[in-house]
């Protein structure tokens, strides 16, 4: 990022434990950011525009190592070739998100500056409404325009199916992909969800429209708006670029895992710092033991160029340290920021990777750190969502507002107050989880 931009974060932390991830902003990183794309915006007003451009061509430059993935049959190639394969599909992995982590700065500073201008112009009563109407994106998610394909392929007659199907397959071969790791897909998958698809409009696009002129938004809050809906759709655009890296990638890793002998989950661990100092691929094999040590659970602090790592006892310290801060938090209630409005009752289900969906049944409260992709089924049941992180152009926010579900984001701390079973009522409107029961 920095190379690309001239500024970048000098701090993340990154949590891993048995499949779960965190991966953690600092709040002084954020704002500075914000403030440095604020004073390119007064100079120039297209250059998000510009940069989302150069992100999307650091991305497109690696189509030619997919291709030749498609193309090559790895059993067949010298461990040589398939060190350079790993290179370079970790590589894409890193573009995938690149210049993309500006992202996470706008979602939430404009979101707040948006907020300051529409408490200004028309009062703080107005604010949450006007704020979600104006926050829809001008574009729906990879996730709902997947499912519109579905449901159109579901009525076309018998015969055409299997030709429509197998196209969007091509086209959506990583979609059941995490970020933890690549899920082997086929056209049955999709065959699978026929049935069950639903069709989603883009009737909130019209109801902002209509908002923007009924309101008369000024020149200021519109920018504003602009930001947003631009952001909203770059980071579903990270996503997909970010799930096809992996697509890529795992290609490779089933090679290795078949090469090396070495543990798939342990797999999962092996990192772009390890990928810089081996010079054979075989030498991965002599990481396993470390690899499975980070699985059990790690810290990466990552500084200025430099990298920390904490194993073991260090991370169990770290964990307590960040379990008793939480416990000096009030249990009676939780608050967040808006993604959708709405009012829900339900059970909680913490669900903190994919493993733990299942346990979602329908009128639940979705409770996660974050949502993601792999979420939907469990997010198509859910009367409302609560997460930890997020701002309005999260995948939570988006996948909320498309669906009607009342979601409250950016609670910091929902996964680690609120338990499995607990009746909660989530009132969207302000922000605000209330325990009912524990």
């Amino acid at each position: 990022m920095k190379k690309d931009l001239g500024y970048g974060y000098n701090h993340m932390l990154f949590r891993y434990q048995k499949g779960y991830a965190e991966m953690n902003y600092f709040q002084d990183d954020l704002q500075r950011i914000w403030q440095i794309i604020k004073k390119h915006l007064q100079k120039d007003p297209n250059y998000l525009k510009k940069i989302k451009k150069k992100y999307e061509a650091n991305f497109r430059r690696h189509l030619p190592i997919f291709s030749a993935l498609e193309e090559t049959n790895l059993r067949k190639v010298s461990d040589k070739k398939l060190l350079y394969f790993l290179k370079r599909s970790m590589a894409a992995q890193t573009d995938s998100v690149g210049i993309g982590h500006v992202v996470e700065s706008i979602g939430q500073y404009a979101e707040g500056d948006l907020k300051l201008v529409l408490r200004k112009n028309y009062g703080a009563s107005k604010v949450n409404q006007y704020f979600i109407d104006l926050s829809v994106p001008s574009k729906l998610s990879f996730v709902a325009q997947e499912e519109n394909s579905l449901y159109k392929i579901a009525r076309l007659p018998k015969a055409k199916q299997l030709l429509a199907l197998k196209k969007h397959w091509q086209e959506y071969f990583w979609l059941q992909n995490t970020y933890r790791g690549p899920v082997d897909s086929s056209i049955g998958d999709f065959a699978r969800r026929l049935k069950e698809a639903t069709y989603t409009s883009n009737n909130s696009l019209l109801a902002k429209k209509r908002l923007i002129k009924k309101i008369n938004l000024n020149s200021e809050a519109k920018k504003l708006v602009e930001i947003i809906d631009l952001t909203t759709i770059w980071q579903d655009e990270r996503k997909v670029f970010g799930l096809t890296a992996v697509a890529y990638t795992g290609f490779v890793y089933k090679e290795l895992i078949h090469r090396l002998k070495i543990n798939p989950e342990a797999l999962l661990y092996f990192s772009i710092v390890d990928l810089k100092k081996i010079k054979d691929v075989k030498q991965i094999k002599k990481l396993e033991p470390e690899l499975k040590l980070r699985a059990k659970g790690s810290w990466y602090l990552w500084e200025r160029g430099q990298e920390w790592l904490a194993l073991g006892r260090d991370y169990e310290r770290l964990v307590k340290l960040l379990e008793s801060e939480v416990d000096n938090l009030s249990h009676g209630q939780i608050n967040g920021s808006i993604a959708n409005a709405g009012t829900a009752i339900g059970r909680v289900m913490i669900c903190k990777n994919i493993s733990q969906i299942h346990k979602v049944k329908q009128g639940d409260i979705l409770v996660s750190s974050m949502t993601r992709p792999e979420f939907m089924p469990a997010i198509k049941k859910a009367a409302a969502i609560v997460t930890d992180e997020g701002g309005i152009t999260c995948h939570a926010a988006i996948v909320a507002r498309e669906l009607g579900i009342p979601a409250v984001i950016g609670t910091k701390v929902a996964t680690k107050i609120l338990k499995d079973g607990m009746m909660v009522e989530v009132r969207a409107n302000h922000g605000l989880v209330k325990i009912l029961e524990s």
